[in-house]
């Protein structure tokens, strides 16, 4: 009986078990910190929607001043005009939240705009920005400041793809897709983040790719390092704004049904399309996209073959 008895922890064990368990419930602590503030906003959303669009609902605001609550700010959401972003600009919708639409197409921006006010009675402001310009995240920061709109919730959906072999590419092709999926979602994410630390709440997600997360991606090899790009910066900005309550989320979907992307991207021949019960539509994918964003989760992959 004695031989089997477990023998005692060194020092050196026992002290990294009790500075792993310390990480933990501080990281415990911070997720739940983070819950509770967004809570705080849903709540004002129901009080908003109560009191109407009234002197009502001022006097409600008034009356959550004195507990230190503000008013629910936008949600911006790039590449809004079609596909993943339509479908989270209509979810986050669904949840009240009032939006602010970026893409290149003013069309379709007007047209979901109007359906969105119609169908779920939110504010909806929308930008027509082309994020291949360098200058494209800071003129949309600048144009949200100036008309006073403050942006709680970021969603950097905005991505370009084309197939063909790296040394094959057009250049001018190359450029714009380092531009769009990496050098204006990183300012976008500076701009915006640095407002959210300053008033220590706010969401930000981010719309990667499971191509992103996979060793290699021949034919797709600057889309699939732009996505990795995205993914390993969402997870480094989730553990800096963490302790600023703040929720930093990156999404990584497989192949989406229902969208233009393997038109547009050349990629219609491509396995993943063709494999049964494996593309997901938008408007699931958006679903657990604002769900996983609401709860400040770091990772989510919709769709059980992709986990």
């Amino acid at each position: 009986m004695y031989n089997s008895a477990p023998k005692p922890q060194s020092f050196r064990a026992a002290a990294r078990e009790w500075r792993n368990n310390r990480i933990m419930r501080r990281r415990e602590a911070q997720r739940l910190r983070r819950v509770a503030i967004m809570d705080e906003l849903i709540a004002l959303q129901h009080l908003k929607r109560r009191a109407g669009l009234s002197g009502r609902s001022e006097r409600v605001m008034d009356e959550n001043k004195e507990g230190n609550e503000a008013p629910l700010g936008y949600a911006l959401v790039t590449g809004a005009s079609r596909g993943i972003g339509r479908a989270i600009a209509v979810e986050l919708a669904r949840w009240e939240v009032p939006l602010i639409l970026v893409a290149r197409d003013i069309a379709k921006l007007t047209s979901l705009a109007a359906d969105l006010v119609t169908c779920y009675g939110v504010k909806v402001c929308i930008l027509q920005a082309d994020l291949a310009k360098p200058d494209a995240a800071a003129m949309i920061h600048r144009t949200t400041k100036k008309a006073g709109l403050k942006v709680d919730v970021l969603v950097n959906n905005a991505g370009v793809c084309t197939h063909g072999e790296l040394v094959e590419s057009n250049p001018s092709d190359i450029q714009r897709m380092v531009q769009v999926n990496s050098g204006s979602v990183a300012m976008l994410s500076h701009l915006y983040g640095k407002d959210m630390k300053h008033q220590r709440r706010g969401r930000v997600l981010f719309v990667s790719s499971v191509v992103g997360a996979v060793p290699a991606g021949p034919g797709v090899a600057i889309y699939a390092a732009t996505k990795a790009f995205e993914k390993a910066l969402a997870l480094s900005m989730s553990r800096e704004l963490e302790k600023n309550g703040i929720g930093v989320t990156v999404m990584c979907p497989g192949a989406v049904k229902g969208t233009e992307f393997a038109k547009s991207s050349m990629t219609e021949s491509a396995a993943c399309w063709k494999l049964p019960f494996y593309p997901r539509s938008a408007p699931e994918v958006a679903t657990r996209g604002v769900r996983a964003l609401l709860a400040g989760d770091p990772e989510v992959y919709p769709g059980w073959q992709n986990r």
